[in-house]
């Protein structure tokens, strides 16, 4: 089988590299293909294995590791090595890997790079005090990412609707969990108070841990 792959020529093996019927075992054998192109499309076909991707995550080439980086087949293990990546559009892609850990998205929230730290903020798994963090990121592009996010808690996006930057105001503002609690809000002045509080419960645990504090008031004179 090697002595036949070996016999196409490269635009053979791309070809081959990128078919999603391809086995495994042809992928893991064309990961070591000595053309970038070849391993490139290696990284990127969405059926190579973990175990194939892992290799590829130290190929020399930073293409084949950005798109180890953004495949969903990369391990958690080997999306926290790429974390550490030199180049930043590998680490970019980390951020913005679905199955990047709680943990490497922390750290990559700390990231030198305003685009990576964009991508922790949109990342669905980003963990609320990550986010919170974020919300007081220098860079208006991650806290209008942290405004738009369906996971940043009330109390972030209360605080970001007074923004200095109106794009991330409004993004806060409009966002959907912003507007059910003040819908939620309404409902408690009319006497249903008591419910509304376990709806928003269901909605966001941060909001109501604030709401025990004494918080709620306050917020609810604001709106």
């Amino acid at each position: 089988m090697n002595k036949d792959i070996k016999k196409l020529s490269v635009d053979g093996r791309i070809r081959l590299a990128e078919n999603k019927r391809t086995s495994k075992y042809i992928l893991d054998k064309l990961s070591e293909d000595e053309d970038i192109s070849v391993r490139y499309q290696v990284a990127a076909n969405r059926h190579t294995p973990a175990e194939t991707l892992a290799k590829l995550s130290g190929d020399k080439d930073c293409t084949v590791r950005w798109n180890v980086a953004q495949n969903p087949n990369t391990s958690g293990e080997t999306l926290a090595k790429l974390s550490e990546d030199k180049i930043h559009h590998v680490r970019w892609h980390v951020a913005d890997n679905p199955h990047t850990s709680v943990e490497t998205l922390a750290k990559l929230s700390r990231d030198k790079d305003a685009d990576v730290r964009c991508n922790v903020a949109s990342n669905p798994h980003t963990s609320v005090e990550t986010l919170t963090k974020l919300s007081k990121d220098e860079d208006w592009y991650v806290r209008r990412n942290i405004s738009q996010s369906t996971n940043t808690p009330i109390f972030v996006l209360e605080k970001l609707s007074g923004d200095e930057v109106e794009t991330v105001r409004e993004s806060a503002i409009q966002n959907t969990n912003n507007y059910r609690v003040r819908e939620m809000i309404k409902l408690g002045k009319n006497n249903n108070f008591e419910v509304s509080c376990l709806e928003i419960y269901t909605l966001n645990v941060e909001f109501l841990k604030f709401w025990k504090n004494g918080l709620f008031e306050i917020i609810g004179r604001a709106l």
